[in-house]
């Protein structure tokens, strides 16, 4: 690797033109005795590779929240801190983090692709706006250029295996993550309500595989109950946000199929999707177990009626742990979805932000070489010093083993439904019939299939201009 890396910066630097070094004091000539052999020299030549200056460009990172490491904050951010700086002063460049508003994001980066410009050099995209905008669009570098070239190794334990394989399209890599990945939508369940209805460890259930929709049924009937008498139900088996859609997944189903990126096919109308889709309403308004939200109430209710103590089983996204953590009295896990009858393992339902380097970045050799010794591993870092996140975060140590589990396995499965907006508004109508009883999945699906594919049609010869208009009216 060192060999291939110290052709490329010759290579690099006849291109660019660029002089090596960045401004070494001279120092005084050998003497006869310290001079070194051709050998010794042809070997350190070798060893360390020539100097590249950056000419004291600005290195661009942005986001839609301030990614500006504060000194002090954590034994991370000063790492950060400390490899920016030498890597500053190595390359002979400065570093500006860019913080855009998530209503200007996708506008902003559209219109400056558009005009041969880019928002940052590297920048941080929601998958929604990855794909199919960016993809499609050709906004994107094919990130397999620099592996060429032996600037990044996807071999290396770095990179973000489950990153790279769903940011992967037709051979060409768009998109990448450094590190573990994060949970996005997981079942937390109230453990001090659990254990005073006598209810089983979900833990056990979970790791012995036999964590199943009949399984949650049958807890979530146990737990459903009117506690005090009054005739109406308080305590409830299970609610959440987006719950239909896990059902789906766990079916081994999915709502959109990208195995053709360019012809996405709408997928609620599979069998195992639907069959997933009649196990939802069935809970619902069959058995009775879920917890609706008020009229009226804010779209985060099950949230908050889990935090009160209100709910056995709550699926929902990880981001609202912080929330749960604060206001909850009682203590919670957290576990997978449980497996439909057409799965064999578990999976969690994920959105993902993945790092890309915008098509129109000048010199991008140079931003490849930078991020790449930018995300090398800290030597002091203990290999368990991420689970401290998630330690903070939650109660017992089988919860991190299942975060550990998602990981390690690679359970997460992209949703890319939330890609194709017009057709994630026309489900808020098929979605609630489905929920409420007034049409059967099967019913509900047929009727809107058709438009929905149409929608993902259209939404890929959509001009990027048009998808800049859609954006300001969205705001």
């Amino acid at each position: 690797m060192l060999k291939k890396i110290a052709m490329l910066l010759v290579v690099v630097m006849l291109m660019t033109g660029v002089m090596a070094g960045c401004g070494e004091n001279e120092q005084p000539a050998a003497t006869n005795d310290e001079q070194e052999t051709p050998d010794q020299t042809a070997e350190k030549q070798e060893s360390e590779p020539p100097q590249l200056d950056f000419g004291g460009r600005t290195i661009r990172y942005s986001a839609w929240w301030d990614l500006t490491p504060q000194p002090g904050s954590s034994a991370g951010a000063d790492r950060q801190i400390a490899r920016r700086t030498e890597l500053e002063k190595k390359y002979n460049c400065k570093v500006e983090y860019v913080n855009i508003p998530w209503d200007q994001y996708l506008q902003k980066f559209i219109t400056a692709a558009m005009a041969g410009d880019s928002i940052a050099d590297v920048v941080t995209l929601d998958s929604r706006w990855f794909y199919p905008t960016a993809v499609t669009n050709g906004y994107l570098y094919d990130l397999n250029e620099f592996a060429d070239k032996g600037i990044f190794d996807f071999t290396e334990e770095k990179w973000n295996k489950d990153t790279l394989k769903w940011a992967n399209f037709d051979g060409k890599l768009y998109g990448y993550n450094i590190g573990k990945t994060y949970p996005r939508e997981l079942l937390f369940w109230n453990k001090t309500l659990f254990e005073r209805e006598g209810l089983p460890n979900l833990y056990d259930l979970f790791f012995n595989y036999q964590w199943t929709w009949d399984k949650m049924l049958e807890i979530a009937k146990k737990a459903t109950k009117d506690t005090d008498g009054d005739g109406k139900i308080d305590q409830w088996g299970l609610s959440g946000i987006d719950l239909g859609f896990g059902f789906v997944f766990s079916n081994n189903a999915e709502s959109v199929d990208v195995t053709d990126p360019y012809h996405p096919k709408f997928a609620l109308n599979s069998p195992n999707a639907l069959e997933g889709l009649q196990a939802w309403q069935d809970f619902t308004q069959k058995h009775k177990v879920v917890e609706l939200n008020p009229e009226g109430a804010a779209w985060d209710y099950p949230r908050q009626s889990f935090s009160d103590g209100n709910v056995a089983m709550l699926y929902t996204q990880w981001y609202m742990v912080d929330d749960i953590k604060k206001n909850m009295k009682d203590e919670y896990g957290v576990v997978l979805f449980p497996m439909g009858p057409k799965a064999d393992e578990y999976v969690s339902r994920s959105v993902n932000n993945v790092n890309t380097i915008p098509s129109t970045v000048k010199n991008a050799d140079q931003v490849a070489i930078f991020e790449n010794e930018m995300t090398e591993p800290y030597p002091d870092e203990a290999p368990d010093e991420w689970k401290d996140y998630y330690i903070e975060r939650l109660y017992d140590e089988q919860s991190v083993q299942v975060i550990e589990m998602l990981i390690d396995k690679g359970l997460s499965k992209t949703e890319w439904f939330l890609s194709f907006d017009d057709v994630v508004q026309l489900s808020y109508t098929f979605m609630s019939e489905i929920q409420n009883g007034s049409k059967t999945p099967q019913v509900a699906i047929s009727e809107i299939a058709q438009q929905a594919q149409t929608l993902m049609d259209n939404a890929l010869k959509k001009k990027p201009e048009e998808l800049i208009k859609t954006d300001e009216t969205a705001q």
